[in-house]
């Protein structure tokens, strides 16, 4: 999938020529953002693409070359956001990049403002460099019936559970192994994961608070939890958000019980992230409730260190199951694009 990012570097290219004329060198701005270190590659890939269409233009001849200037920031995502709008809303092209990496919820409000341009005609002008892509991921780039961002990556949520500790607790390797598939079919609840908390705190083989933890943080995971529930984020009618007030005190009721148990801290929300991580990947909490795919590469990495054939033979990972016997597991997604 490199060929898109030299796809998107010829957009910048395109538009810097208009601007620089004959200049025979053309800069490309990118900003990037993690916020995790691990997601440096959105920069890294942006610079080796530059690398690959200077070899290409050099190839036929041409007398112009191109610079990236790339940043990467580990901010929040509220100040990244807040410091991209303000440079938009100067006007002043001094302070604006070329290219944004930014959430695709972004396209609406960006494209209103007259931020950024539709990429439809560059889009079927090279339709090799885009053939790979999964359809799934242009429709989170359209708005108004045109494509307004470029694809970068994706991530889907799921819970992990420590399988060395499970069988410590008495559950069976048949049994642990076979998680994924009771969730998929719907024969295993979120109550089930009550259930595996219980029991690795009677079992000793966690500490009080240790058997289930969670994001302490707001954010889009705990969507799917809504879904789980039975619950809408918003009204396809209108189009306009709603609270679900049945789904969303059931969630509150659920995240309750499991202070109540003592499997999760009430004071959750006063855990960092790397305490998060680094007690989970080092066997010291049964249950990672709101955990990402790009985890477990994480852990592979400063400061947790877990070798891939560790994780895979310890860590295991389903999507959030239903609240119900035969309901649907859940799980979200937050696209990010080239705008």
């Amino acid at each position: 999938m490199r060929k898109w990012v030299l796809g998107l570097l010829i957009f910048g290219l395109a538009a810097g020529l208009v601007a620089a004329q004959e200049a025979k060198v053309i800069t490309i701005k990118a900003w990037t953002v993690g916020p995790d270190d691990p997601s440096i590659t959105r920069k890294l890939n942006l610079e080796a693409a530059v690398e690959r269409l200077n070899k290409y233009l050099e190839v036929v001849g041409a007398d112009i070359r191109v610079e990236i200037e790339a940043t990467f920031v580990t901010t929040s995502w509220s100040d990244y956001k807040r410091a991209n709008l303000l440079a938009l809303q100067s006007g002043d092209p001094a302070k604006i990049a070329d290219i944004i990496i930014t959430g695709h919820e972004d396209i609406g409000p960006y494209a209103e403002a007259g931020y950024i341009v539709p990429l439809d005609d560059f889009i079927a002008k090279y339709p090799e460099v885009y053939e790979d892509f999964f359809p799934a991921l242009w429709e989170s780039c359209k708005y108004k019936g045109k494509i307004w961002g470029i694809p970068q990556d994706t991530e889907a949520r799921m819970f992990y559970y420590r399988k060395d500790l499970l069988k410590a607790a008495g559950y069976s390797e048949e049994f642990i192994e076979s998680i994924p598939a009771k969730v998929t079919a719907g024969e295993f609840t979120l109550d089930d994961i009550i259930a595996l908390g219980q029991k690795l705190l009677e079992a000793g083989v966690v500490d009080e608070t240790m058997a289930i933890w969670h994001r302490p943080t707001p954010g889009t995971d705990w969507f799917q939890f809504i879904y789980a529930f039975g619950g809408e984020l918003y009204d396809p009618a209108t189009g306009k958000l709603v609270v679900d007030k049945s789904a969303t005190l059931a969630l509150f009721k659920f995240m309750k019980k499991l202070v109540d148990l003592k499997l999760t801290p009430g004071a959750m929300s006063q855990i960092s992230w790397p305490e998060i991580h680094s007690n989970f990947s080092g066997g010291k909490v049964g249950i990672n409730l709101t955990g990402g795919s790009w985890n477990f590469a994480e852990w592979q990495h400063d400061p947790y260190n877990k070798s891939f054939e560790y994780l895979w033979e310890n860590i295991g990972f389903a999507p959030i199951p239903a609240a119900e016997k035969g309901g649907k597991p859940v799980s979200v997604s937050h696209p990010l694009v080239h705008v």
